[in-house]
């Protein structure tokens, strides 16, 4: 039996709801069965959240409650895994006196979230310096840790992803990263000898972890969302096409809650010195809007003001060639830009044969360059959201 397709807007406008307001007057979208309803706060990253409202029994029916709890229960066995595997793995860091710096969602998840298995997330970015990068990898190696198949070239991108599974049958992957963002336009305005100056310890997760400022947090959570608009994401396995995930809004949302007026008005000097103030102001206002954030006023209008024409806005209107071209104008040096040249257009043979060979055959090296060459036009040239 076939089931009609839900109106998504109309039921991530309840999601939302759920989230934001005391007492939800809206009624549960009828089209939507408990298991999609599931599967789309999953999508969201927000069940956690919603299962922690304390009048969670009086807004959701019981079945669906029921099938949330369980979904979180999932989550919460997940997050004891990771925890372990991160504190075993910052104290081998600490043995060889390297820095680490989480970003993103593990880092809020035990800074602004009152549950770290509330912040739903698949990974841990952790951030260190290019010099580090040998003997973290070497040491993510010895624990258990497989290297996932990538471009290669430290000049193009910036992480490097592994992962393993535990005893239970749970993924656990680490993004290691020696940037901040992979975009250098992004990377050269918040830096990361900046994010370790201003760093905060992290010790609720792991001893001598580190974590950006929330100043810093929440230019990052900004800029993420912009760069995920219209881009395809996979969660729990399904690739879907991003518009804004509110579990991106509720990150705004959490670290607005603790920002000082003395951090909110850092907050408006630095997004508008690095050219953020459109995006800040943007991602501000529909946190705002859909889950209630407590943004002032005056922060509003300050980075209203910001030009919506700037390069950092430029860069995210950009298609992906565009950006492509933005990057490779903002490596610094001769050298710098023809080994971006040389990664993008040639990774690892490793890397190709893992993505673009077929049905197991040994083909020539050459034909499977041509045939990402030719993969990636379109996708070059589609603007994105």
């Amino acid at each position: 039996m076939s089931h009609p397709i839900p109106d998504w807007d109309r039921v991530d406008a309840w999601i939302a709801a759920c989230l934001r307001d005391q007492n939800v007057s809206d009624p549960i979208p009828s089209e939507c069965d408990p298991d999609r309803l599931i599967d789309r706060m999953v999508y969201h990253g927000v069940l956690g959240c919603l299962v922690a409202r304390a009048d969670a029994h009086a807004v959701f029916p019981t079945a669906l409650l029921a099938g949330m709890q369980e979904t979180a229960r999932g989550q919460a066995f997940w997050e004891l895994g990771h925890h372990a595997a991160l504190r075993r793995l910052m104290g081998a860091l600490r043995d060889k006196g390297i820095k680490a710096l989480a970003l993103k969602g593990t880092a809020l998840a035990y800074s602004v979230y009152d549950r770290p298995a509330s912040r739903a997330r698949g990974d841990t970015d952790l951030l260190v310096v290019p010099d580090d990068v040998a003997a973290v990898t070497e040491i993510l190696l010895t624990q258990g840790y497989d290297a996932w198949s990538s471009t290669g070239g430290e000049i193009r991108l910036a992480e490097m992803t592994f992962s393993k599974q535990d005893a239970h049958g749970l993924d656990h992957v680490i993004d290691l990263h020696w940037r901040p963002s992979n975009h250098m336009v992004l990377s050269q305005r918040l830096t990361r000898e900046a994010l370790f100056d201003r760093a905060v310890p992290l010790d609720a997760c792991a001893e001598g972890l580190l974590r950006p400022h929330l100043v810093d947090a929440l230019l990052m959570a900004c800029y993420h969302r912009f760069d995920h608009l219209g881009r395809a994401i996979a969660v729990s396995g399904v690739e879907h096409e991003s518009d804004t995930r509110l579990i991106w809004l509720m990150d705004v949302v959490k670290i607005a809650q603790r920002l000082t007026d003395a951090e909110w008005r850092m907050l408006c000097e630095r997004a508008l010195d690095m050219g953020f103030g459109s995006v800040c102001h943007q991602t501000l206002r529909v946190a705002r809007d859909l889950l209630g954030a407590r943004i002032p006023d005056p922060v509003l209008d300050r980075l209203g003001a910001a030009r919506p024409d700037g390069p950092v806005d430029r860069f995210f209107a950009a298609s992906a060639g565009g950006q492509l071209w933005m990057n490779w104008c903002a490596a610094r040096g001769a050298k710098a830009k023809l080994l971006f040249l040389k990664q993008l257009g040639f990774p690892p043979e490793a890397y190709m044969r893992a993505h673009f060979g077929q049905d197991q055959r040994r083909e020539w090296l050459g034909t499977l360059y041509l045939r990402r060459a030719f993969g990636g036009a379109a996708k070059m040239a589609r603007r994105r959201g």
